[in-house]
């Protein structure tokens, strides 16, 4: 029977640094004093999924992208996303990010392509293998056509070559030879002064002639080998690019069931083929502090026994809750193995809640949640007396029309988006829909509030509270673009406006330790919590 997990990271303290994403330096200590240094890390990622002239549409590239994303923004990357573009923005994008930062010996530089990919083979017995554009014809019916609108791979061989920084990885979720890097099978070696040396790496998620189904196995396995410490051979909380090319060709064939066969490999190059790329992996990038620790609250459809990171903890029953404390900042591995099994990594933060939850299908339609059927979305409900609400901010994505604090998606992961009044008052799900400030009222009086005297609601409605409304400080969106007050001060959008510029919003702080209610203009970008109809 399948088994559905919900991970959600909820804040109750604000602690982080105020660098600027990909800004921020890596001095790794490799032996007899050798240092590798990443001063900056940055990634381009491109998705091409609505294509225009033949090729098959992949819906899931965009999926794929965002989550790509979000995994190396926690890895410290400054990352950049284009989508569905043709050959000769495709040549603009690498140059340009190529001139912009790959300029710094001492930057370590990600490319990552989800889409199609084709290899020609010529009369004369050669593989040309290519990455396809949006608008590039099928090969079958216009093969000159297709050459001159795709982009050769080795295109990317010269790319690689203008790099001036020491390391650079690129990775391609899409099927073709790998004529531009050497595909012998190394077995990867633990960190050493070799490491260090300048390195262009090449990583494919199939060879030629092979089919990437749109569901990638690729891009899945990916982000589990950045996301936990399987794909670290030698357990040093570092996960090489070698290492990483191991573990995805071994995965990548047994779930395809031989149907997949990555490929891996470094340049033919004298010169750039001597190191390895470097991921630091969580618990290093954290930083971890041992007088710091983060909390899990896992709540279980299942029963059976309870693995942390490999080690039993306790036999758990059906339908249990149970709290893990004092768990060190990073990622953990947790398994429970009865009748069913269940298995998954996930990333615990210093002074935060991050609450597992684990679901039968016999329990997706529970009254404790509820599917946004637009996006497949799982949210958290609580009823208290007659009103039923998301125990959880809305995080349904609009384009241009939603946003997330500081433009960073894992703020909208944790905190759900920001809305403008208009946007707001039409984006809940079928069901569901924008409180009016009456129906804020009425949550207020039913937790213990009155007119102007919310402290003691206040109190119930924070985490921990006993309402298990669960606010989250998610902060504000001004309307020329600044955010403000993450982690301190919410802002819930009712129904009702004041006028044709200001509407209302129920406002809570942790200056005041209160709810009270608000107006502010209609442009400003605030919470959503929606009601049951």
């Amino acid at each position: 029977m399948k088994v559905i997990v919900l991970i959600l990271m909820i804040f109750t303290a604000v602690f982080g640094y105020s660098q600027k994403t990909g800004t921020k330096a890596f001095n790794i200590e490799i032996d007899y004093g050798n240092k590798l240094t990443y001063e900056q890390s940055h990634a381009l990622i491109i998705g091409i999924s609505n294509y225009s002239n033949g090729w098959d549409y992949l819906p899931g590239v965009k999926k794929d992208v965002k989550e790509v994303k979000k995994a190396l923004e926690l890895h410290g990357f400054n990352v950049e996303v284009y989508e569905n573009l043709d050959k000769e923005h495709l040549d603009r994008v690498f140059s340009n990010f190529i001139k912009k930062y790959g300029q710094n010996v001492n930057n370590r530089l990600l490319f990552y392509f989800a889409g199609h990919g084709y290899t020609v083979k010529t009369l004369y017995g050669d593989n040309l293998a290519y990455i396809v554009p949006k608008n590039a014809p099928l090969p079958k019916k216009d093969l000159a056509g297709f050459q001159a609108k795709s982009i050769e791979t080795s295109q990317i061989e010269i790319y690689a070559k203008q790099i001036r920084s020491k390391h650079a990885l690129f990775l391609f979720d899409a099927c073709f030879s790998g004529a531009m890097f050497s595909t012998e099978r190394t077995v990867p070696e633990a960190l050493s002064y070799s490491t260090t040396g300048p390195v262009r790496q090449f990583i494919t998620s199939g060879s030629e002639n092979e089919n990437v189904p749109d569901e990638s196995i690729f891009c899945k396995q990916f982000i589990k080998a950045l996301t936990s410490k399987n794909a670290d051979l030698y357990r040093d909380d570092y996960l090489t690019a070698t290492e990483l090319g191991e573990f995805l060709q071994t995965n990548v064939v047994n779930i395809s069931k031989n149907k997949q066969h990555p490929q891996y490999g470094k340049i033919h190059h004298k010169v750039l083929n001597e190191g390895d790329f470097l991921f630091i992996l969580a618990d290093t990038i954290l930083h971890r502090d041992n007088s710091v620790y983060g909390t899990i609250r896992l709540k279980s459809k299942i029963g059976g026994d309870l693995y942390f990171d490999g080690r039993k903890i306790q036999a758990i029953s059906e339908n249990s809750t149970l709290v893990l404390k004092k768990i060190h900042p990073g990622s953990h591995f947790i398994e429970i193995k009865g009748k069913q099994i269940w298995e998954d990594s996930i990333w615990v933060y210093g002074e935060k809640l991050t609450q597992v939850v684990i679901l039968d299908d016999i329990y997706q339609n529970s009254s404790n949640w509820m599917t946004d059927r637009r996006d497949g979305k799982l949210y958290g409900t609580v009823k208290i007396k007659d009103q039923v609400w998301m125990a959880d901010n809305l995080n349904y994505y609009v384009d241009n029309k939603s946003f997330c604090y500081d433009d960073n998606s894992l703020n909208c992961n944790i905190y759900g988006s920001l809305y403008s009044w208009e946007t707001a008052k039409e984006i809940c799900p079928e069901g569901w829909h924008l409180p009016k400030k009456s129906e804020w009222k009425k949550l207020l009086k039913n937790l213990g509030g009155s007119e102007g005297v919310n402290d003691f609601a206040f109190s119930q409605m924070v985490i921990g509270g006993g309402s298990d409304f669960n606010v989250l400080f998610g902060g504000l969106r001004y309307s020329y673009g600044n955010y403000n007050f993450i982690g301190f001060h919410t802002g819930f959008w009712s129904l009702n406006k004041f006028n044709d510029d200001i509407a209302q919003y129920c406002s809570l702080s942790k200056y005041g330790q209160n709810a009270t209610f608000q107006n502010g203009h209609k442009q400003l970008g605030l919470s959503v919590r929606c009601v049951k109809d």
